[in-house]
């Protein structure tokens, strides 16, 4: 059985997975989310006064932007999740080299990588599923889940080098 990769590879793979996350995500999404505004804005604009036509289109164009955005971060973190829970391993563990596995180091099914993922983003889960329904609660549910599982993560400081999301979903993370 191969060693078990402890806390800062893994923080690294987590720094490369958000960066690219956050610009991947602002990106498209404020594209997108920029043209849909640039639309309303000038829908806007051709309902205002002449001399405030341009400043309707252009603060369409950029609240549009920018939540589009938002959106587009969220989304390219939803496929990010899907990824790493399918494969075992986003792009931070595949340019480093290390990959989720079940605990005694075999190869993990896809049933034990989604559970993992489930747990360990659960609180970007719950904050989306709050953000579709309107559910408040679920937003504070998501909120303390995030607080478990960021404290969880240290506990592969520990002897076993797994963190609670590993121990509940039976998994470790090891060299590809």
């Amino acid at each position: 059985m191969s060693e078990r990769i402890g806390f800062g590879l893994r923080l690294v793979a987590a720094l490369i997975d958000g960066v690219v996350i956050g610009i991947v995500g602002a990106i498209v999404g404020s594209v997108v989310g920029g043209f849909l505004g640039a639309g309303t804005g000038a829908a806007i604009a051709s309902q205002a006064a002449p001399n405030d036509a341009a400043a309707a289109a252009a603060l369409g164009g950029f609240f549009a932007a920018f939540l589009g955005a938002i959106l587009g971060i969220e989304l390219v973190g939803l496929v990010w999740i899907i990824w790493e829970g399918l494969t075992g391993q986003a792009l931070g563990k595949l340019l480093l080299k290390i990959r989720i596995k079940a605990a005694d180091g075999t190869n993990a099914g896809v049933d034990k990588l989604l559970m993992r993922a489930a747990i360990k983003y659960s609180s970007t889960l719950l904050g989306l599923l709050a953000g579709l329904t309107g559910i408040g609660a679920l937003n504070s549910l998501g909120s303390l889940a995030g607080l478990v599982i960021f404290v969880g993560c240290f506990f592969v400081l520990g002897q076993n080098r797994q963190a609670i999301h590993d121990m509940l979903a039976k998994t470790a993370v090891y060299k590809a």
